[in-house]
């Protein structure tokens, strides 16, 4: 009887950790338009690029940049006008870019 009560038990916890991993993961989507790309900074102790938009070119910006992303920076150009899908996670988490188009 225990055991059947342990398995149960951990059945239980598995099936929690599974689900809550999924609605966290299928979080809001969102899209930005008209941001200018601005660079990437790699995290290297996380392995993921940290992809930087802005309303503003890097000359006029004084204060932090609007967006930060996770994403893959091949084939954006600096300075160049896009417009960003990102998938936000419900509870904790980065943002991820879902596509970079640019704008036209």
């Amino acid at each position: 009887m225990k055991t059947r009560t342990k398995i149960i038990a951990g059945v239980g916890i598995v099936a929690g950790l599974v689900g809550g991993a999924y609605l966290n993961g299928s979080g809001n989507l969102s899209e930005r338009t008209n941001l200018v790309y601005q660079g990437y900074h790699v995290e290297k102790t996380e392995g993921f690029n940290t992809l930087i938009f802005d309303d503003k070119s890097l000359a006029y910006r004084t204060t932090a940049p609007d967006l930060r992303v996770i994403g893959n920076p091949h084939g954006l150009e600096i300075g160049v006008n896009y417009d960003v899908k990102i998938r936000s996670p419900k509870w904790f988490g980065e943002d991820t870019a879902i596509s970079v188009e640019r704008s036209d």
